[in-house]
């Protein structure tokens, strides 16, 4: 089931889930755009950080940060000692 939620834009929202991964979703049409991959556990929190960039935060450990137009995770960042829960953009 979904753990987060977080808007991109007037359109577009993410949600991050206990599959693992985070959804891309248009608010228009209600498709899902993209599927982005990584994670080795829950998806607890998101945070858009522009129009093009967000992070995710995990049960894993671990903070990643991704490019929606290429598609891609840009950095993973590791080192925390337990799950990510909260993120925000400062």
């Amino acid at each position: 089931f979904v753990k987060a939620l977080a808007p991109m834009d007037a359109d577009r929202f993410l949600s991050g889930s206990r599959d693992r991964t985070i959804k891309l979703f248009s608010l228009t049409s209600g498709e899902c755009l993209q599927t982005f991959e990584g994670h080795m556990d829950v998806v607890s929190t998101i945070v858009a950080l522009g129009s093009h960039h967000f992070a995710s935060g995990s049960h894993d450990n671990n903070i990643k940060y991704w490019n929606d137009s290429s598609r891609t995770c840009v950095r993973t960042l590791f080192g925390h000692t337990g799950s990510i829960k909260t993120l925000a953009a400062v």
